[in-house]
């Protein structure tokens, strides 16, 4: 008899997914002791528990580009390696979560998700 095991994909629910990494960039900036943090694509993928899989790091990139329009992470740097993105005092994300200021954040979509989140773990 042959069974199948059918495996939850991460990237097949986007918004769940999308949770997942701006959980995991809340969880970096609360742990923080200094002014900012640095972060990659692989790094967040690693820190939800996922395998880095070529697929699913695009898909996470795509999520960081987005945070990274909205202005809530800057680029530190571009390598072969990839793109390594920073979240620094001075941004409305950080803001949002070490100090509960929330009028700092632009109104959008995604921001008012952020801002539920934050307000979902304290």
């Amino acid at each position: 008899m042959i069974t199948s095991r059918v495996y939850e994909t991460p990237y097949s629910d986007y918004e769940k997914l999308r949770i997942t990494v701006i959980s995991i960039l809340i969880d970096l900036i609360k742990r923080s002791r200094g002014t900012c943090v640095t972060f990659t694509g692989k790094k967040i993928v690693l820190m939800a528990g996922f395998p880095p899989q070529p697929v699913l790091l695009t898909v996470v990139k795509s999520i960081l580009e987005e945070l990274r329009q909205e202005k809530l992470i800057e680029y530190y740097s571009r390598s072969s390696h990839g793109v390594k993105y920073i979240v620094t005092r001075d941004s409305p994300l950080w803001q949002v979560i070490k100090n509960g200021d929330i009028t700092v954040m632009p109104e959008t979509a995604l921001c008012s998700l952020i801002i539920n989140i934050v307000k979902n773990r304290r």
